[in-house]
């Protein structure tokens, strides 16, 4: 079994996204920015009430990721001027998840994802409000991968650095 949980990408220390949960791990970059992961899916099912926080409490964009058994990596993120944009990696694998939680009534039921330009077009306008310097070809390589390369939840990091977010 790979990985199923949440992640959270926030210019915030450690610290100050606590109230998201308890993290299995925690990345600091520079800026004040932290990209954390969680055990649950939590902080992405939520993620409403999770980006609007966020985002409040920060005064910069934020983002959350969803991975369910690394099979697939959803991201929803958002400004402060209330601009969202969303992707996947592993877009197949992500409507499975889809169709299956639809079939089976579940409670909580894997979003439908913008298709690739779309997500990359929005990843890029995320990066400009977060005062990064995206790397276009990154994340379009990153946003259409379809054949499987790697555990999904790998790109997360991948992910962030494409969306400029400045080392540590």
């Amino acid at each position: 079994m790979g990985f199923s949980g949440s992640f959270v990408l926030a210019r915030s220390a450690p610290g100050g996204i606590g109230w998201v949960g308890e993290p299995l791990t925690a990345t600091t970059y520079a800026d004040s920015w932290t990209s954390a992961s969680y055990d649950g899916e939590d902080a992405f099912w939520d993620r409403d009430r999770t980006l609007r926080r966020l985002v409040e409490e920060t005064q910069s964009p934020a983002l959350v990721g969803l991975c369910l058994d690394s099979d697939f990596l959803g991201v929803v993120g958002v400004s402060p001027d209330g601009a969202t944009w969303n992707g996947v990696v592993y877009r197949d694998a992500a409507e499975e998840y889809r169709e299956e939680g639809l079939e089976e009534e579940y409670d909580e039921v894997v979003p439908s994802f913008a298709p690739p330009d779309t997500a990359v077009a929005g990843a890029l306008v995320w990066a400009s409000h977060a005062g990064g310097l995206a790397d276009e070809d990154a994340l379009r390589r990153i946003l259409t991968t379809s054949e499987w390369v790697q555990p999904a939840d790998a790109f997360w990091e991948e992910l962030v650095n494409a969306l400029g977010v400045p080392a540590g």
